[in-house]
């Protein structure tokens, strides 16, 4: 009897230590899939954004192509060769991260080798002073038809990285079957492959916003100092809401030294400058909900509400929508002249018509009295250095950045190719040189510039 209990108790530990140790062995299978799985995500994430690096690449190359066609400055055309053989290597680079093996990118790949090399030579061309030839512009037209075929084709592979509907990470394993990479890829790189497509980089906000960050801000130059009651003052009045609506939520003493307010919710907030008591921003969130308002009501609700606050030597420039908001550009003008550096944006609710958003920084940055130039070309002049193979539809005057964050004074000429793309090309109205070319997305969504 005594024997039996032993057997029985031996027994038992050895179930306990058999289930203990498959436990163990479950959680260590567990933790391995754990970090196969982490691992799986990391790799994903590095070959993700080397993807959304060769689009981007690719894309701005595309665009550059496009300035190329119809610039007739040669410094102009030097610089845009040079930004065309960067961004080939730099598309090359990316591609060269990403995990291709049986479906390789390999016709792309010396697409974007042959663009970079040709931009190279065209480059030192026109640094030497020499001109194009119309072969040279017409292999420049082919370069540009392809690579915005490319464009278009890297976009919807983007989209379906985004989505889900292809899994990067498993391109080009050697376990996965015909049926399945042509699921992964969606025949997206035997696209590829076939037309040789790219993808481009847009900038919002209308043309020139990036050049609104100066050390000076010259609207500001010469106030006087506000204290904080002032400036809640100020921004209850331009939210239109009592005082006691808002706190301090905090002080910023950087570039621009600001007083910033929000509600008691924390669902506005409302930044003043510490110097002149210029509201600088203000934002305001709501829940989304179907839009009644078409962009043309919103744009002249924003204008109005501009006006309202002071701003009324303001023109539209661009707006685009997203999440039933319509954000508006608007720029300065002086005269005759549209002042793209003193940028103002207004944030319009589709559903409600109220004013959600706000942004002076471009204005207060770069609004002060200017010293127009005397003496320039006729208009006929400027025309001239436009390229033939544009129409144009309309022109103004205006004043645009330089690289240099200095200002020149253009004829701004809106234009359209024979694809019914549109362009916006400036020529210096003083001495007549080709200073930009800008390209013009257009959607029912607004207007995007490159």
């Amino acid at each position: 009897m005594h024997y039996l209990k032993i057997r029985k108790k031996s027994f038992i530990l050895l179930i306990s230590y058999l289930c203990a140790g498959l436990v163990v062995l479950g959680g260590m299978v567990y933790r391995s899939e754990q970090r196969s799985e982490e691992y799986r995500r990391t790799i994903n994430a590095g070959y993700t954004r080397a993807f959304a690096e060769l689009s981007a690449d690719v894309a701005e190359l595309d665009m550059s192509l496009q300035k190329a066609l119809y610039s007739t400055s040669p410094a102009l055309l030097s610089a845009l060769f040079s930004n065309i053989y960067g961004k080939a290597n730099a598309a090359q680079t990316s591609m060269a991260e990403l995990p291709f093996s049986d479906y390789t990118l390999e016709n792309a790949t010396a697409f974007i080798t042959r663009t970079g090399d040709y931009a190279y030579a065209l480059s030192r061309k026109v640094s030497g002073g020499k001109e194009l030839s119309d072969e040279e512009y017409s292999a420049l037209k082919s370069l540009s038809d392809t690579a915005t075929v490319l464009s278009q084709n890297l976009i919807e592979m983007q989209a379906e990285l985004e989505n889900g509907t292809m899994n990067i990470s498993n391109i080009g394993r050697s376990d996965v079957g015909t049926n399945d990479a042509q699921t992964l890829l969606g025949d997206r790189f035997q696209m590829v492959e076939n037309e040789f497509p790219e993808i481009p980089t847009l900038v919002y906000d209308g043309p020139f916003s990036q050049h609104i960050n100066t050390v000076s801000q010259k609207l500001l130059n010469g106030m006087e100092n506000i204290t904080q009651a002032q400036a809640l003052k100020a921004a209850a009045k331009f939210m239109d809401v009592a005082e006691s609506e808002l706190s301090v939520f905090y002080e910023s003493n950087g570039a621009i030294p600001l007083y910033c307010f929000s509600s008691a919710d924390g669902s506005s907030s409302i930044s003043v400058t510490k110097q002149g008591g210029k509201i600088f921003n203000m934002s305001k969130y709501r829940s989304s909900a179907n839009p009644i308002l078409d962009s043309s009501t919103a744009a002249n609700i924003a204008k109005e509400f501009l006006a309202a606050h002071g701003y009324t030597d303001l023109k539209e420039s661009y707006w685009t929508r997203y999440d039933n908001i319509l954000l508006v550009n608007f720029a300065a003008t002086d005269g005759d002249y549209i002042c793209y550096p003193d940028l103002v944006k207004a944030e319009i609710s589709l559903d409600t018509g109220d004013v959600v958003g706000f942004e002076s920084a471009g204005y207060i940055a770069n609004h002060s009295p200017r010293t127009m130039p005397q003496h320039v070309i006729a208009s006929a002049e400027a025309l001239k250095m436009v390229s033939p193979s544009l129409k144009v539809l309309a022109q103004n005057l205006c004043v645009i950045p330089s690289s240099g964050k200095n200002e020149v004074f253009c004829y701004e000429f809106k234009c359209e190719n024979e694809r019914g793309n549109h362009y916006l090309v400036y020529i210096n109205a003083e001495s007549g040189e080709q200073e930009k070319i800008i390209c013009l997305i257009e959607s029912e969504n607004g207007t995007l510039t490159m």
